[in-house]
């Protein structure tokens, strides 16, 4: 029998996009990716129509970066975006990847990463043509006639710079309900791999060189830090997840069907690797690759209903697997040995499965998310990201209750609502699979996201905050997003004008005290769980910017405060000795909008709207 242990979670959520972020569209989509710098840049990347006016504002601050659109039909033509904020939230560059001289044109970003030196590669398709260095320099990319669409991967420097552009064939990526499965990643040292599907016959080498393949079976094509050509490879018949780790090793997974029995799975021309035909139900493969394409071992997964859907490694080359399981039993271990898990059939729902590989294939350890007994919980991760260190990071969402989040003897349960509300679910497990931390988020209306479709992609950050959360977010926004009993943080947006969806952008952290850093503006309690209570101010609003504030929360105790924008830039911060009278905040330096003010002493946080210069809009 477990012990129940519900274990109190710190988390600070700082806020990196309220008043930017505005999407011109009433639904989500996910045709959006993020991933985090070695320097801690949030990099950001995804699709915007490409209408007379494109309503994506792209600064979180106080100014606005919206793209003027020169197109005269809401449905002529869309466009791919790239931008990247620095850890406190400043906007670094923003760029819109589309050729607005033409109609027609439709250019997507599906995946976004970056190499140890902070260089960014994009990749996704376009039909027609692209501008591929936006500004005053120029780079035209037109798909030819014989190829209406194609793939592009293209690179940038960490300030924004055009570096390079290859095309390849156009191949969309595969899709789950929810997402996409990643088909494309980046190692540490620039080295760039893409999985291409079926296509015509195809140069993938740029150079003068030729490196043709008939493109009747999928390909794995890298290329080196400067675009260069390394090497192309046809691989299984049905492959759907290509994972990169940073050190250099690659990983393929898919489906594998009769007619690879006799493909050769070994890309090196002085060697081979067949599997041998079995009677056992082989549905799935998993292959990893070093850097230079040499086969470090093959796993099959002998089960019908297994999914690989993240398959990463850390920095010391160990392979990570995760993904649904549906009812059944699976071998986990490739050696001569067996370990099974198995998923209950009664209700004929999956559970998901952890997985850790040793370099050489080993198992490590494997294990299954479960709902606790006589309960029924339908959870589905459609986000998983992997730190260098081995930190699993899972997102998605969920209905019914009692999910499992702990596989050790202590349990870690989270809920949806009720049998058909879904709520947002967020896991993360260390290097070891043990478990991190876990959680739903939910909207504060009907604490029910389905509606909305939302969730959200994520991503480890080692600087500012342990992870970053980012999704499409209906307006007004309403999702409360501090996961803990008894406190809520419901960032808004300052103007939201003529948007109806907002993309917000949300830093977490396990250890960080609210405000201690150069993160942005934390909306949540602070380490030691200290109660939240509303913090009283007159007037609010406020035409001067001039507030009394009532600290008798602090009970003659001193407090400390800062006071943020909605973009979470803290404007102000000090520390007020005498609270038993009224203290005077002054913002009339700042201009006309929102801010946050957060004041602690200790044991007790009191936080306040404050509104400059009237209601905002009026």
């Amino acid at each position: 029998m477990k012990k129940i242990y519900l274990p109190l979670v710190f988390l600070s959520s700082f806020l990196t996009a309220q008043q930017g972020f505005l999407l011109p569209v009433a639904a989500a989509d996910f045709e959006r990716d993020l991933c985090v710098s070695p320097t801690g840049d949030r990099i950001l990347a995804g699709r915007v129509a490409l209408d007379t006016v494109i309503g994506l504002d792209l600064d979180p601050g106080r100014g606005e970066t919206r793209f003027p659109g020169t197109l005269t039909r809401a449905d002529s033509g869309s466009a791919a975006y790239l931008a990247s904020y620095a850890p406190n939230g400043d906007l670094n560059f923003a760029l819109l990847l589309a050729d607005t001289s033409r109609g027609a044109n439709d250019v997507r970003a599906f995946f976004v990463d970056t190499d140890y030196d902070g260089n960014i590669y994009l990749q996704g398709n376009f039909s027609g043509s692209v501008d591929f260095a936006p500004g005053e320099a120029e780079y035209i990319v037109a798909t030819p006639q014989d190829r209406p669409r194609m793939t592009y991967l293209a690179s940038y420097t960490e300030t924004g710079e055009f570096r390079f552009v290859i095309t390849l064939p156009d191949y969309q990526p595969s899709i789950y309900p929810s997402g996409r499965v990643r088909q494309f990643g980046v190692d540490g040292g620039g080295n760039s791999y893409s999985l291409i599907g079926f296509s015509d016959a195809f140069d993938y080498d740029p150079g003068e060189a030729d490196f043709i393949l008939d493109g009747k079976r999928p390909v794995i094509a890298s290329y080196d830090r400067t675009g260069a050509f390394r090497f192309a490879f046809e691989t299984i018949h049905a492959p759907y997840v290509l994972g990169v780790a940073k050190m250099g090793d690659f990983y393929l997974g898919g489906e594998y069907r009769s007619e690879d029995f006799a493909r050769d799975l070994d890309p090196q021309p002085d060697s081979e690797y067949f599997l041998p035909e079995s009677d056992a139900p082989l549905a799935h493969v998993v292959l990893s690759f070093t850097n230079e394409a040499k086969l470090n071992f093959v796993h099959p997964m002998v089960g019908r209903q297994i999914f690989p859907y993240l398959l990463d490694g850390d920095k010391d080359g160990n392979l990570y697997m995760a993904g649904p399981m549906h009812p059944g039993e699976a071998d986990f271990d490739f050696s001569a040995e067996t370990f099974l898990l198995k998923v209950d059939a009664t209700y004929a729902d999956h559970d998901y499965f952890l997985a850790k590989y040793a370099s050489d294939g080993a198992l490590v350890r494997a294990l299954l998310l479960e709902e606790k007994a006589d309960t029924f919980a339908l959870e589905e991760f459609v986000d998983y990201s992997l730190s260098d260190d081995g930190d699993i990071y899972l997102s998605g969402r969920m209905y019914g209750e009692n999910l499992d989040l702990d596989p050790s003897e202590n349990e870690a349960l989270v809920s949806g609502q009720g049998a058909y509300g879904e709520r947002a679910l967020i896991a993360g497990y260390d290097s070891d699979l043990n478990y991190r931390f876990g959680y739903t988020l939910g909207d504060t209306t009907e604490d029910n996201i389905s509606d909305a479709g939302i969730w959200f992609k994520i991503a480890p950050s080692n600087v500012c905050g342990d992870y970053v959360l980012m999704a499409d977010v209906p307006l007004p926004q309403t999702i409360d997003f501090d996961p803990r009993q008894g406190s809520a943080y419901v960032p808004m947006a300052v103007a939201p004008g003529r948007d109806t969806v907002g993309l917000a952008l949300i830093t977490y952290s396990h250890d960080l005290v609210a405000g201690e850093s150069d993160c942005l503006l934390s909306g949540l309690r602070g380490e030691n769980d200290p109660a939240v209570s509303a913090l009283r101010t007159f007037p609010n609003p406020s035409q001067s910017g001039n507030f009394e504030v009532d600290l008798s929360f602090a009970e003659g105790k001193a407090a400390e405060y800062l006071v943020a924008d909605l973009s979470g830039r803290i404007i102000q911060r000090g520390r007020v000795s005498e609270s038993a009278v009224p203290f005077r905040l002054d913002l009339s330096n700042q201009p006309t909008g929102v801010y946050i003010a957060k004041f602690r002493t200790e044991g007790r946080t009191a936080v306040a709207k404050l509104v400059v210069g009237g209601k905002p809009g009026a």
